[in-house]
């Protein structure tokens, strides 16, 4: 290794699991430094070598008469391959609602609010604060200060310790290196707004949390914005389609993108992508003819994606069974489709990548 050239063992460590990363600090002082250097934990996290899938669905029991219960299924690594598929919730040492992950972060909202880093094994409990189980979640860098800020919305009606009614801010602001949180008093978002179910834990790409919304009043759907830098709102995004059903808000190519599902007329899958401030039609996918597709589900590596689709299984009963199909424009197969995981009732896909994150919030 010392005959290497330092820039070649950066780029070697850049693509190694968290684990090993954390072993190597001991190797030398200089290598120590570099993996908790803020722009080696930045490109860490871009590379998406120690990227994994994890898959909520319904578990069904052996014994017809059990209620069925939520299940979090893994891909161990990004080959998908479903020998390994493991138990996602063994991962995580406390219990409660999670929220992410954002950045190899985990948000688990129980009597206290939690970060917890998979990778690093690093557990950190919040101030307290009123709150909800049912809060809509952002988490990501704010360029400004450069420290991680974690965002609960649409705080609803709470009781206090002395029993009596009040309404705290419908937006809370929690920021890490100061290790505290500040209420947004100026904001009406629950007056006007309603944050999708599906839409719980934001998308956040470059300091600013997205979360799929509906106008309370016209119920149109857009895109409610908040910028972690100055902590405001500002101007609600529209989107470009007319019928928005179907809907998943993500990230592709570094920039904002939705995946759009017209079941009804088409049966094609549009991805869209926001560039300086205009919405531009990527790629339309379809029509699916020999796939029952139900709706999109997620992004996943080098542009491919994810759908669900239901699966003929007429021994199934009432618990519907579907199939998660990956489609990869990049595949050089005959066929760009291939179904990765098979259960029943897909509710919700996570992306999470491995970080060196620091959760101790002294510079980050």
């Amino acid at each position: 290794m010392v005959k290497l050239p330092e820039d070649m063992i950066i780029e070697i460590l850049l693509i190694l699991p968290v684990k090993s990363l954390i072993r190597f600090r001991c190797v030398c002082k200089s290598w120590n430094v570099e993996v908790q250097s803020c722009s080696f934990i930045s490109k860490h996290l871009k590379n998406d070598h120690n990227i994994r899938l994890v898959i909520l669905h319904t578990k069904v029991e052996k014994d017809f008469f059990d209620f069925p219960c939520d299940s979090y299924t893994w891909f161990p690594d990004k080959t998908l391959g479903e020998l390994s598929l493991q138990n996602f919730l063994p991962q995580i040492p406390i219990r409660g609602f999670f929220h992410g992950p954002f950045d190899g972060i985990l948000c688990i909202i129980a009597d206290d609010i939690s970060l917890y880093n998979i990778g690093t094994k690093e557990l950190r409990t919040l101030p307290k604060i009123l709150h909800s189980n049912e809060d809509c979640v952002g988490f990501g860098l704010d360029p400004v200060s450069n420290s991680y800020k974690l965002v609960l919305m649409d705080t609803p009606y709470l009781k206090t310790v002395e029993g009596s009614e009040r309404r705290v801010s419908p937006i809370v602001v929690y920021t890490l290196n100061s290790d505290s949180w500040r209420n947004i008093e100026d904001s009406n978002i629950s007056d006007i707004y309603n944050l999708d179910s599906r839409g719980i834990s934001g998308t956040c790409l470059n300091g600013v949390c997205y979360w799929l919304s509906t106008y309370r009043y016209t119920k149109e759907k857009v895109i409610f914005p908040f910028h972690l830098g100055d902590e405001m709102s500002r101007e609600i995004i529209k989107l470009p389609m007319e019928n928005k059903y179907g809907l998943f808000l993500g990230i592709y190519n570094e920039s904002l993108s939705l995946l759009h599902m017209d079941s009804d007329v088409t049966k094609c899958v549009d991805m869209w992508v926001m560039n300086q401030g205009c919405w531009t039609k990527q790629l339309t996918v379809g029509p699916f003819i020999e796939l029952d597709v139900l709706c999109p589900l997620g992004f996943w590596r080098r542009g491919s994606f994810f759908v669900s689709a239901r699966n003929p299984d007429t021994k199934a009963g009432y618990y519907m069974r579907e199939n998660l199909i990956l489609y990869d424009p990049s595949s050089t197969h005959n066929t760009k489709y291939s179904c990765v995981f098979t259960g029943y009732m897909l509710e919700e896909l996570f992306i999470y990548k491995e970080s060196l994150v620091n959760l101790k919030g002294n510079d980050h």
